[in-house]
C-alpha cells in the first residue's frame, strides 16, 4: 500500500524507509502522559485515534509528525510553531537534500 501511494520504485521506498527508521526512537507512555490533556483538546474533536501522536509530538524533542491526513492541517492554529506536520512529499524532499545525508538512489551515475 505504501509503495502504491508513494509512487516510488521498490528500491527508492526501501531507501526512504531506511532513512526514516534510522531516526525512530521508542518512547515510553509515561513520557507523553503529561501532554495528553492538551493533546485531547487539540485532536479529540477531529480524530481521537490520533490524539496520542499529538501528545507525543508535544512532549518530546522531535522533527514533527509525518502524515498525509488532511485533518492535521486543521489544527495548525492550535499547534502553531510547536509541531511540524510533514507530508510524504516534504519528507522525501528533506531526506534528499539533507547535508551529510545519503545520496538518493536515483542520483547515482
Amino acid at each position: 500500500m505504501i509503495l502504491q501511494k508513494s509512487g516510488l520504485e521498490d528500491y527508492e521506498l526501501n531507501f526512504v524507509l531506511g532513512e526514516i527508521f534510522s531516526r525512530i526512537e521508542i518512547v515510553p507512555i509515561s513520557k507523553i502522559l503529561p501532554c495528553f490533556d492538551e493533546a485531547r483538546k487539540i485532536m479529540d474533536p477531529i480524530d481521537p485515534d490520533d490524539t496520542v501522536f499529538i501528545a507525543l509530538a508535544l512532549c518530546t524533542n522531535n522533527d514533527g509528525v509525518w502524515t498525509n491526513d488532511n485533518h492535521y492541517f486543521q489544527i495548525q492554529d492550535k499547534i502553531k510553531d510547536r509541531i511540524r506536520i510533514w507530508t510524504t512529499a516534504e519528507l522525501i524532499i528533506s531526506l534528499e537534500i539533507e547535508p551529510g545525508g545519503h545520496q538518493h538512489p536515483m542520483d547515482t551515475e
